[in-house]
């Protein structure tokens, strides 16, 4: 089996525990799913490269109705598999692997009734690199990171999120493309 076909999986594993998190046989699921506040739980993947866990708690609605709505949101996320900066500014390019956590915050613009939104985001990031660059054989270690992402959250209660993520350090800063789906409790 391919790392690919295994970081889908594990995804969709997320996404179905999340579906069923909270569910006991002596009440519905609706019934759990309406006490639980606006969160969400995403499986995703760089695009072609390592799998993020991300999670998202709404803090404050800034601004809401029936058709739009702009909205706060805590962001956290995992990240770990091979590193894949689609485009890096820094000296060298890099291959190798990333482990690191992140946390920080999102803004959340919606129209079309929550269906379609707009997201944009900065983290705090600490993330291990193992890296082989082109004038050294290997260079590892822990960095500090700021990571500012924009990108898209469509759907309802299953949201499909596709987003461009910048990471900036000491070393330099890249793109990077990111598509997660998420599970959403409003």
């Amino acid at each position: 089996m391919n790392l690919h076909m295994v970081k889908w999986i594990a995804i969709a594993a997320v996404l179905v525990a999340a579906h069923t998190a909270h569910a006991d046989s002596s009440e519905s699921i609706s019934s759990v799913i309406d006490r639980l506040p606006p969160i969400y739980l995403e499986g995703g993947d760089r695009v072609m490269a390592a799998v993020t866990i991300a999670s998202g708690q709404r803090l404050t609605a800034l601004q809401r109705d029936s058709h739009a709505s702009l909205s706060l949101w805590l962001h956290e996320e995992a990240v770990f598999g091979q590193s894949d900066e689609l485009l890096n500014f820094s000296a060298q390019p890099k291959q190798g692997d990333v482990i690191g956590g992140r946390l920080g915050l999102e803004l959340r613009g919606c129209v079309a009734s929550q269906i379609v939104c707009a997201v944009g985001g900065v983290d705090a990031a600490l993330q291990y690199d193992s890296y082989n660059e082109m004038s050294s054989p290997s260079a590892t270690g822990i960095d500090p990171l700021a990571v500012v992402r924009a990108g898209l959250d469509v759907g309802w209660k299953v949201r499909v999120r596709p987003a461009l993520e910048m990471p900036i350090s000491q070393a330099g800063a890249g793109l990077q493309w990111k598509l997660g789906l998420a599970y959403q409790w409003d």
